[in-house]
């Protein structure tokens, strides 16, 4: 079936559904096969089919920020001012794989260009990762306005808001973690305080969506964390990560009888679109 052009998009839904699911290898196959068929048969059009930002989203996944990066600058300069959606959909791409400073500024200039199109799921999942991006840089205020307007443009299509309603104070830092493991205990004391404290509860065995509700941010931005711990710390993966970082003891009944909440279950396999990491 992948041999037609009916069938490519059978199969980059699938990819997506791979990602969605955790799955970044699997979807990374299907999103360079379709890239590969299309180059074959001439018809590598961003427009037609967005490959190369499917691809990085799964090497980010993977730990792989710099190819990430370079397929999503290569759709940027193959897209143009006439393709506004693809055009806002690489810089979206693209701004996940820098650093903070940068990353606002290529999410801005998507929103921007998000304003030319009809589009509310990618406007919904950019104002989501400015949201995040702007909490990181201490600007709450601003960033939670940007995420009230993401879930209600999610509301409004029916389907899952990509972000959470952000902490009204920062989330507090977790100790340094002092146990050993493959990156040593130089390598996690490289980690910033965000990336530390995603770490930790990664290595107590919640998923994205409960960390990021734990910590008040959006799973985006929990993937792009969870990425960098692997590489700072030289681990492939949780099961890794949990002999790296030492996990944070599981929270106390709170006052009154009160249980805090864990956060709900990761459903991300219910929605092929989503954007999910292992």
């Amino acid at each position: 079936m992948s041999h037609t052009t009916a069938g490519l998009p059978y199969l980059r839904a699938r990819g997506r559904y791979h990602l969605a699911c955790g799955q970044p290898e699997p979807a990374l196959a299907d999103f360079l096969t379709v890239g590969n068929q299309l180059k074959e048969w001439r018809l590598d059009l961003p427009a037609f089919l967005p490959w190369r930002t499917d691809a990085a989203e799964a090497l980010l996944r993977l730990g792989r920020v710099h190819d990430a990066a370079e397929l999503a600058e290569e759709q940027r300069e193959l897209s143009d001012r006439r393709q506004p959606y693809v055009h806002a959909l690489s810089l979206r791409v693209l701004a996940a794989c820098r650093p903070l400073d940068r990353r606002t500024e290529l999410l801005r200039e998507a929103l921007k260009t998000l304003q030319q199109v009809e589009a509310p799921l990618e406007l919904a999942q950019a104002k989501a990762d400015l949201a995040a991006a702007l909490h990181e840089l201490g600007r709450h205020d601003e960033g939670r306005l940007l995420l009230y307007q993401s879930r209600y443009l999610a509301e409004e299509a029916g389907v899952q808001a990509p972000g959470r309603t952000v902490s009204l104070e920062p989330a507090r830092a977790s100790a340094v973690p002092t146990g050993p493991g493959p990156g040593g205990i130089t390598a996690v004391k490289e980690l910033s305080d965000a990336e530390r404290r995603v770490a930790r509860l990664a290595a107590r065995g919640l998923s994205n969506r409960q960390i990021a509700g734990e910590l008040f941010l959006t799973v985006s931005t929990v993937e792009q964390h969870l990425t960098r711990v692997y590489r700072k710390l030289k681990v492939r993966g949780r099961s890794e990560l949990s002999q790296a970082v030492p996990a944070d003891p599981p929270r106390k009944t709170a006052a009154r009888g009160q249980q805090p909440s864990p956060g709900r279950p990761d459903s991300s396999c219910a929605a092929a679109g989503g954007r999910r990491a292992r």
